[in-house]
């Protein structure tokens, strides 16, 4: 089981950051990346899995592929922007990671602009 893997690679980093942190916290950051990068290599998987399920609802429901392919790309941004806060959390940088967690509100509000459009032209278009 993959969840099995990623929670011994999330413990052994998290034991090795502790070991080296006080005498060499760059080398930790590094751990800390790496891992979370491996972490995120398995949850890839997963996520790829989820996409074809939704894929296959949106097929059968007669959804607007468009409209979906935005979402997924509002959970992705999400996803990321999360993800480099963390990092930019323990690397010290909270101004940065504050910024970064700024854009990509922007970002996913820019992105849910055309899903609001078609929702004003769904609405009128019932009226």
């Amino acid at each position: 089981m993959d969840i099995i893997k990623i929670v011994l690679i999330g413990i052994l980093a998290a034991a090795f950051i502790l070991t080296i942190k006080s005498k060499q916290p760059e080398i930790a950051f590094q751990i800390s990346i790496v891992s979370g990068l491996i972490i995120f290599i398995f949850i890839v998987n997963y996520l790829s899995g989820s996409v074809e399920y939704i894929k296959e609802i949106v097929s059968e429901f007669n959804i607007p592929i468009s409209n979906i392919t935005i979402v997924l790309k509002i959970i992705g941004v999400s996803y990321i922007c999360e993800f480099a806060t963390q990092i930019l959390n323990d690397a010290g940088e909270k101004s940065t990671a504050s910024l970064v967690e700024l854009s990509g509100r922007v970002v996913i509000i820019a992105m849910t602009l055309p899903l609001l459009s078609a929702f004003i032209e769904m609405v009128t278009g019932l009226l």
